[in-house]
């Protein structure tokens, strides 16, 4: 049997569900998420399904937020504007196009089910690089969703789903200088072990 990608205890598997879940992991020794992995992720993406956004340094001025085209970039070539500047790129669907990707998406969820029951219907995996400076604006995401947290260091706040809160696209917008306190939100750091 493969040794286990998750590292968690009884406790964290009670709670599943109930609040926001952290376990360690250990992806960041895995080849695929070096940056020559990274980047070969990159180059077997559809044009389509790579995202690039950059963004002002106002965390009130969400209106900063604009689309890029990645064009005929390299996977390199998008890592070294990401080390340089303020970029997100959104990666969509990537277990889908690249197979060992897929099946490291496979094994996690598979411990997950295997330690707290059948926890998702469908999978998809969205891999996120970003710049160290790089900001993504208050949202919601419309469907639960794990976020496994590979290199650097990241501040996210979440509502965890036993609150039962709700937030409308609408209400987030008119809202573009929230703090995490007005809506019971959890502010969180995270790093991967070193």
């Amino acid at each position: 049997m493969a040794p286990s990608l998750i590292n968690w205890g009884e406790g964290e598997a009670r709670a599943w569900g109930e609040r926001t879940h952290v376990a360690r992991h250990d992806l960041d020794g895995l080849d695929i998420f070096a940056r020559k992995g990274i980047a070969r992720i990159i180059d077997a993406m559809p044009r389509s399904a790579v995202h690039a956004y950059t963004m002002g340094d106002d965390p009130c001025d969400g209106a900063t937020w604009r689309r890029g085209d990645v064009a005929d970039l390299t996977g390199l070539q998008l890592l070294d504007i990401v080390d340089q500047g303020r970029l997100w790129l959104n990666i969509v669907g990537a277990g889908h196009h690249v197979p060992e990707l897929g099946a490291i998406v496979d094994e996690l969820y598979g411990e997950v089910s295997s330690t707290v029951g059948d926890a998702w219907s469908t999978l998809k995996a969205t891999l996120l690089v970003s710049s160290p400076s790089a900001q993504v604006f208050y949202h919601a995401d419309n469907q639960p969703n794990a976020l496994w947290h590979i290199r650097g260091e990241k501040r996210y706040s979440s509502i965890p789903v036993a609150s039962r809160t709700f937030l409308c696209a609408n209400w987030i917008q008119s809202r573009p200088g929230m703090r995490t306190s007005n809506c019971r939100t959890t502010l969180r750091g995270m790093r991967p072990p070193r």
